[in-house]
This record gives C-alpha cells, sequence and structure tokens, in this order.
C-alpha cells in the first residue's frame, strides 16, 4: 500500500510543477489586432525578443511583448506571448498563448506555453520550454524535459516486463518562429509576384 501511496503523491507533485504560473486556460486580453500592436511596439524601446512572430509550420502569428499584467511584481522581466493570428478561427486575436522569462545565459528564455486546444475559443495544458534567440530573426522552441519520470514497468515482474522504446532522432530546435516585426537584416523573407 505504501508503494501506491508513493506513486500517487509523486504524480500529484508532477502534475503541480507542470503547471507553472499560467492559469489552467487561457484568457483573451483586448488590443491585438496586428495594425494596433504594430504601432504600440513602435513607440517603444523593445527588447531583442519584443516583436510580431510567425510559426514556421502553420503561420500563426503571436506578439511577444513585456508585461506583469496579472502577476506579481516581484522584479523580473517577464513577457507574455499573445495570439495575433491563428489558423484555427476559433481562437481570436488577444488569446493569452503564455509568458516567457530570461534566464541568466543571453538569448535563451524560459517560457511556460499552452499546449492544446480544446475545441472551442481556449487554450489548455500549460507545459514548460526553452526559446533560443538564434540570429535577431529566429526563435526556437524546445520542450524541457526536466522534472520527474516514472517508469511503471519497474514495478512490474521481470516476466511482465516489455523492453519497448521510442526514439526519436529528430533535431531540437528547429520548431519555432520567424520574426516579422521589427524586421532585422537576417528576417527571412519570400518573394512578392504581382
Amino acid at each position: 500500500m505504501s508503494r501506491l501511496a508513493s506513486l500517487l503523491l509523486t504524480l500529484l507533485i508532477a502534475a503541480t510543477a507542470i503547471a507553472g504560473s499560467l492559469p489552467e486556460q487561457s484568457s483573451v486580453i483586448e488590443g491585438y489586432e496586428r495594425d494596433s500592436v504594430i504601432s504600440r511596439m513602435r513607440s517603444l524601446t523593445l527588447h531583442p525578443i519584443e516583436g510580431l512572430w510567425q510559426f514556421a509550420e502553420n503561420g500563426a502569428t503571436i506578439a511577444i511583448e513585456r508585461n506583469s499584467n496579472g502577476l506579481p511584481d516581484d522584479g523580473v522581466t517577464r513577457y507574455h506571448m499573445v495570439i495575433v493570428n491563428s489558423p484555427r478561427l476559433t481562437i481570436e486575436p488577444g488569446t493569452l498563448m503564455g509568458y516567457v522569462t530570461p534566464t541568466a545565459k543571453d538569448g535563451v528564455y524560459e517560457a511556460t506555453i499552452y499546449t492544446n486546444f480544446d475545441g472551442g475559443t481556449t487554450l489548455t495544458i500549460p507545459k514548460k520550454f526553452i526559446l533560443t534567440f538564434n540570429d535577431d530573426s529566429h526563435l526556437a522552441f524546445s520542450r524541457d524535459n526536466s522534472g520527474i519520470r516514472i517508469n511503471i514497468w519497474r514495478f512490474m515482474p521481470y516476466m511482465f516486463r516489455y523492453s519497448i522504446t521510442y526514439k526519436n532522432e529528430r533535431p531540437r530546435n528547429i520548431d519555432g518562429c520567424i520574426r516579422v516585426f521589427p524586421e532585422s537584416a537576417n528576417s527571412f523573407t519570400q518573394p512578392r509576384y504581382l
């Protein structure tokens, strides 16, 4: 019985650690139409990560801006990620996607980002990511896989264990965004046809 109790306690700790500082579900913030975001950003001195970013895989556009709305003022610079344009028509502009904080390493940020879609207008299930700001125009995302890992097969007798593992040879840091605004010298541009 004590083995089951310790397993349940471990699962509870892991579940609360994953949640991070985001609420269970996303909320909507006003003022995130593309033109209003660009005009607001033009009037500010932006940090290197701030701007409009477009996901390479699906074309969704997000804004990353300094903000502490709803967060305690503890002296930590925080940015929020907000959806400006989504390929899913039910996701409204202004939907909060996550929070980003800088790390001690230049160009590397920690983020808590919603990773699931409830089929309606809400994002759910926040998880931790590491964002790497590469060359002023690319922002790479990789999952932060640190934490507790439970191997349930270790609780089974040898006779019933199966040796199946998942092999992932996909390179890290290839998923992410390309800067849309402000444009940099390294920005990727598509040819435009008339």
